[in-house]
This record gives structure tokens, C-alpha cells and sequence, in this order.
């Protein structure tokens, strides 16, 4: 009689032995993930950038004053300090959203009266 060879079983990774040792796994792996995720839309953004220059839609500047741009970068880092940072920095940008769109609504709907020829109250 011949005997089957079973193949061994795949078992999963166990955790480490403490709990230290998981975090600072987990931690690495994240962080990896972010570096990559980051050089990519980096990398992205670039090229857009690039298309855009070589095309004329876009000027050399960004046109941000040094006001905008300091409020932006600490935006940034009170964002990625905390989670409330992230929470404040993503409410003040869905209220900024939210007002964005009433103003265009109030605006489309100004232009539609004045060409109806109907007067604002």
C-alpha cells in the first residue's frame, strides 16, 4: 500500500510574545503603507502639475499669500498631531464646504432673478 503525503498546513503568524513588540510591528507597517501612499499621490500631483504647466492653464505660483500658506501648514500639523486636531481641521472643512455651496446657491439664484428681471428683496 502506498501512503498520501499530506502537504503540511499553512498556520497563521502568531503575535509576538509581547505587546510592545506588536505595536512597534503594526506601527512599521502603517507607516510603510503611508510613506508609499504618500510618494504616490506626491508623484501624481507632480505630473497633474507638470501637464498643466506645459499646457498654460496654470501660472509658476500658487498663488497662496504667506498668510494662507502659514494657516494651511498649521492645519496640517494640528491635524496630523491628534485626533481632535483631525477632527477640527475635518469639521472646519465640511462647514467651509457646506458654506461654499449656499453662497453658490445664493448667487445662482441672484443671477437667475436678475435675468428674469425680478428685483432682490
Amino acid at each position: 500500500m502506498t501512503e498520501k503525503r499530506t502537504k503540511p498546513v499553512k498556520r497563521a503568524l502568531k503575535p509576538l510574545a509581547t505587546s510592545a513588540a506588536n505595536i512597534a510591528l503594526v506601527e512599521i507597517v502603517l507607516r510603510a503603507i503611508s510613506y508609499r501612499l504618500r510618494d504616490k499621490v506626491d508623484r501624481e500631483m507632480v505630473e497633474a502639475a507638470n501637464e498643466k504647466r506645459d499646457s498654460g492653464e496654470e501660472k509658476l505660483s500658487d498663488g497662496h499669500s504667506l498668510l494662507t500658506s502659514i494657516g494651511l501648514y498649521s492645519a496640517g500639523k494640528l491635524a496630523s498631531k491628534s485626533p481632535a486636531g483631525l477632527g477640527l481641521v475635518a469639521g472646519g472643512l465640511a462647514l467651509k464646504t457646506l458654506y461654499d455651496r449656499g453662497k453658490a446657491k445664493r448667487e445662482a439664484r441672484a443671477k437667475a432673478l436678475l435675468e428674469d428681471g425680478r428685483e432682490l428683496h
